[in-house]
């Protein structure tokens, strides 16, 4: 193992350049006067604004800002860059199972003081992104390709946190829309020796940082007394579910016919619960995409799957979609590779390491993606 030491102390470091990762970033700057240092383990996101990475709608989930999310862009300055590049979703319509195509349920969501705000997931890093690299020279400092590996959390009396970065390589060069952290490759055992005053693990569902508090827990405990170990409580640890129904999803882009409206969320079901059918819109103009779940064994969740036993499925539960559709799309969706869902995790029975280290967003809880709602909320740091 190769360390390189280092005298480094810095205020904060943030694991993970997602939403939450970048947000909090932000928030330390403005609220702390903070230096921080970001370190993601992915290349750096595409730009927002450039159209010919955005034109595949199919390439990548929408997920929806709600009061919430809205509100913390709101107070950290974000929102209005964020926005522009969002589409309004003021309600839904939904068709119930064997429900004839003229028989979907229009809802409009009057009564919220705010519509739901729908983008990429990755374009909203973008956006975040660029924001801190337009306002915050010399405050944030992002480094894209680095891993981070905790190494004491209770260094120099509990002072700081040591932390190992070592580098990673990818196969793909950016923009890399919908690229996994498992196609990443980080050298472990060449790393970087780095001091924070504050640690926040928003590393998603890697869970580095809430991995290690595991393990360092563990190692705690070993040396304590039964006495001690009533006093400082459970472990912590990550609980993990298994998951008895798991569904695929399939990503289809669509555009509504000029008779329906441009700006809802439409959704559709089959009555022996085999398939489901989401959608959200990609922009104002009417192009969507749409999210087919599956049953992970089920024949058209495979990858080069029969398109025309795909069309017929669609024929007969979806017709108001099938119409739609053109062969092309359809054959298309059925050659694609599906996309696995994370079985639900939750991080207890608390969300701190010590004094400087604390863990957000998907390192705590994972959802399902398809359709996430990014709450972005904020952080209340006490030290």
């Amino acid at each position: 193992m190769n360390i390189a030491p280092s005298n480094t102390l810095l205020d904060a470091v943030v694991c993970g350049g997602g939403p939450a990762g970048l947000l909090s970033a932000i928030m330390l700057a403005q609220t702390f006067n903070y230096n921080v240092k970001v370190y993601e383990r992915l290349p750096p996101p595409p730009s927002p604004t450039d159209e010919s990475v955005w034109e595949d709608i199919a390439k990548f989930y929408l997920i929806g800002l709600g009061e919430r999310g809205q509100a913390a862009l709101k107070e950290f300055g974000v929102w209005e860059d964020v926005k522009a590049c969002c589409t309004a979703v003021p309600g839904r319509m939904d068709w119930a199972p064997v429900a004839g195509p003229e028989a979907g349920v229009e809802r409009l969501f009057v009564d919220r003081p705010v519509n739901t705000q729908v983008l990429p997931r990755d374009k909203l890093v973008g956006v975040l992104h660029q924001h801190i690299l337009r306002n915050y020279e010399g405050k944030i400092d992002l480094q894209y390709q680095k891993e981070v590996t905790p190494i004491d959390f209770d260094n120099e009396d509990g002072s700081s946190v040591l932390i190992g970065v070592s580098s990673c390589d990818s196969a793909s060069t950016p923009p890399n829309i919908g690229m996994k952290l498992d196609d990443t490759l980080c050298d472990v055992d060449r790393f970087e020796l780095i001091s924070t005053k504050l640690l926040i693990g928003s590393d998603g569902t890697q869970r580095n940082i809430a991995n290690a508090m595991v393990k360092a827990d563990k190692i705690k405990r070993t040396s304590m007394s039964v006495i001690e170990r009533m006093r400082y409580g459970p472990t912590f640890h990550i609980k993990r579910y298994v998951d008895d129904n798991q569904r695929i999803y399939k990503t289809i882009p669509w555009k509504v016919p000029t008779k329906w409206r441009n700006d809802l969320n439409y959704s559709a079901r089959s009555k022996d619960g085999r398939v489901f059918f989401d959608s959200l819109p990609a922009d104002a103009d009417g192009n969507q995409c749409g999210v087919l779940l599956l049953k992970r064994d089920d024949p058209l969740a495979q990858e080069n799957s029969d398109q025309n036993e795909l069309r017929e499925l669609f024929n007969e539960v979806f017709p108001q979609f099938s119409t739609e559709l053109s062969d092309d799309v359809i054959a298309s969706v059925a050659r694609k590779r599906p996309s696995y869902l994370p079985s639900f995790r939750y991080a207890a029975p608390r969300l701190n390491q010590g004094d400087r280290t604390v863990i957000l967003g998907d390192a705590i809880h994972t959802v399902k993606p398809y359709f996430g709602e990014c709450v972005c909320e904020k952080i209340i740091l006490k030290f």
